[in-house]
């Protein structure tokens, strides 16, 4: 694997030599914005009706869990080892894991607020099924529900 930057300036893996970026991969190819204290991504509206709207709330609350399933086995691994127990080696290890995984807004941060706001989504999704006249019964069973 080779680090590499893009014209912002932003770090980030590429593929060599066939190992291919396994994060990317392990996390369903979730992009996390690379911008600076950028907050999740929000989604801006959902058109939903009686017709649709439990399996909208599938799929949503499907990737929710999926996504909070991937970070939270794969987090800690996402540490990065120092190769060497000089200065620098030490150093730029542990650069890579604030921002990787420690601070405020480190990357698995993003995905958890990600994952969060996929949740909310998904929770008025429920909110508009049981307007639309579905009983509990019937959302769980639809949603997959974790929770029932």
């Amino acid at each position: 694997m080779v680090n590499t930057s893009d014209a912002a300036g932003s770090w980030f893996a590429d593929e060599d030599e066939g190992s291919g970026n396994w994060f990317a991969k392990a996390m369903g190819a979730v992009l996390v914005p690379k911008t600076e204290g950028a907050p999740a991504p929000q989604a801006s509206s959902v058109t939903v009706n009686h017709d649709n709207v439990l399996a909208a709330g599938k799929i949503i609350q499907d990737q929710a869990d999926a996504l909070e399933d991937k970070a939270r086995s794969l987090g800690m691994r996402m540490h990065v080892k120092a190769p060497g127990m000089d200065p620098v080696s030490l150093e730029a290890a542990g650069a890579w894991n604030w921002r990787l995984v420690e601070a405020e807004d480190s990357h698995l941060e993003r995905v958890r607020q990600y994952t969060q706001s996929l949740q909310n989504l998904a929770n008025q999704l429920r909110d508009s099924a049981k307007q639309y006249g579905f009983n509990e019964e019937e959302i769980a069973a639809s949603f997959g529900d974790r929770r029932a």
